[in-house]
């Protein structure tokens, strides 16, 4: 799970670098400016996401909770749902 925080922090980093670059120079940007706008709302809820898995599983600098879901149990069936629909936006 850390890996998947660590990899989805880079990705909102790596898409908020673009978006900045766009903002500074948008005749060069490629991105219409509903797909910036649809850009920043993936940066938001992928950083929102992974502050709560973080808080949830923990990180490499921080511990998680002392229980988490059971990968069979139906609230990480909830939380597995949420990755797969931020990582197909």
């Amino acid at each position: 799970m850390r890996a998947l925080i660590a990899s989805m922090n880079a990705a909102a980093a790596s898409l908020q670098t673009r978006l900045a670059a766009c903002q500074s120079s948008p005749g060069t940007c490629g991105l219409t400016t509903a797909q910036q706008s649809a850009a920043q709302s993936l940066v938001q809820s992928t950083a929102s996401l992974s502050s709560s898995l973080a808080t949830l599983y923990g990180t490499s600098t921080a511990a998680g909770l002392v229980l988490i879901p059971l990968d069979s149990s139906a609230i990480q069936g909830v939380i597995a749902a949420r990755v797969e629909s931020v990582r197909d936006q």
